[in-house]
């Protein structure tokens, strides 16, 4: 299905957020003038407290704005009643539904509840956008089960699926990835990301994991220092704001990969001579053991390690010292040689 990428969905306007008291505003993002479009793809980061869920509770109406506005298809979202606002924005929030009993596909009906009034009675037409979502979220063969039996990946789905229910042009989520293991991460935001592509789904998701956002996002919109800066993920690397918003911090960041590191206190150094897979990861587990490490392509008076197939070498000044069988004998061996 061909996306219709140039198609505004939701847009904003000199918008302000943050909280109101009774007698101040304490505005958190100000003057946002930004626009979503049909099968827009968005990782929204920042640190705790940057004002990742009230941003997102703004722009689905759920949260007032101090200032300036959002429009949803052209509209002033604050003149759009709530059961109209519903059948166009979906939210999926960081807390699981908590009811007893609920099986998966009652969980997933919920989401037709902008069109079946208060009675809730599923048409026909009800029943088979429930049973599309379960589909492409991959839980038919759970649908009868009991919602609090579900993994947390699974329970994190169902979610989506019931988003997907409602039939919305936007979905809004926070922090869909959160609380799951880095598997589920990775298979969550890649369904979101075909889900977007291939039904023409404005999805915008707040994140905390900097390096899944910079592999899997279409866009990225990084808020630091009260300020929202947006572009791909290998804009911020090429025009260097990445490393400017990070400069400062304890991680640091790998230029040509986009991975993020903690940089180690070297006490120690030592050569390396090989190539291939067992090459690469022989020299991270070295780096980890806080050593310098060089290659070399010198053989002679090798002090250090010869990588092989399927076995290594240690050498002090050309001579073989030990052969080692997996990186964990070679990172035990060097542990001693560097008590020595």
């Amino acid at each position: 299905m061909e996306v219709n990428r140039t198609k505004i969905v939701l847009e904003t306007r000199n918008l302000s957020i943050g909280y109101k008291t009774r007698k101040l505003s304490l505005p958190i993002l100000q003057d946002l003038s930004l626009e979503l479009h049909a099968g827009d793809f968005i990782a929204l980061a920042g640190k705790n407290g940057s004002g990742k869920s009230t941003f997102i509770r703004t722009l689905g109406g759920l949260q007032e704005a101090l200032g300036g506005q959002v429009f949803l298809h052209g509209k002033d979202l604050h003149t759009i009643p709530s059961s109209e606002i519903a059948k166009e924005i979906a939210y999926v929030s960081t807390d699981w539904i908590q009811v007893n009993n609920l099986k998966l596909v009652d969980l997933v009906s919920l989401g037709r509840f902008p069109y079946t009034g208060i009675l809730g009675r599923l048409s026909k037409d009800d029943r088979r956008y429930c049973e599309e979502a379960l589909e492409i979220t991959g839980l038919n063969s759970l649908r009868t089960k009991l919602f609090d039996e579900l993994s947390d990946g699974e329970k994190q789905r169902g979610m989506i699926a019931r988003a997907l229910a409602q039939q919305t042009s936007i979905i809004l989520l926070d922090e869909p990835i959160a609380f799951l293991d880095i598997s589920h991460k990775f298979e969550i935001v890649r369904m979101l990301s075909e889900l977007s592509r291939l039904h023409d789904k404005c999805i915008l998701f707040s994140i905390h994991d900097l390096s899944i956002a910079m592999r899997e996002a279409g866009k990225l919109w990084l808020i630091h220092d009260q300020q929202l800066h947006d572009g791909a993920p290998e804009d911020f690397m090429l025009n260097g704001r990445l490393q400017e918003i990070m400069s400062g911090q304890a991680l640091n960041i790998q230029e040509d990969t986009g991975e993020f590191y903690l940089p180690r206190k070297r006490n120690g150094q030592v050569f390396i001579l090989g190539n291939g897979l067992a090459y690469q990861w022989t020299i991270k587990a070295l780096e980890r053991m806080n050593l310098e490490v060089e290659p070399t392509n010198n053989p002679e008076n090798l002090t250090g390690v010869k990588v092989n197939e399927g076995f290594w070498e240690i050498y002090q000044q050309g001579k073989m010292i030990q052969r080692c069988n997996t990186i964990l004998e070679l990172t035990l061996y060097v542990h001693l040689l560097k008590k020595e």
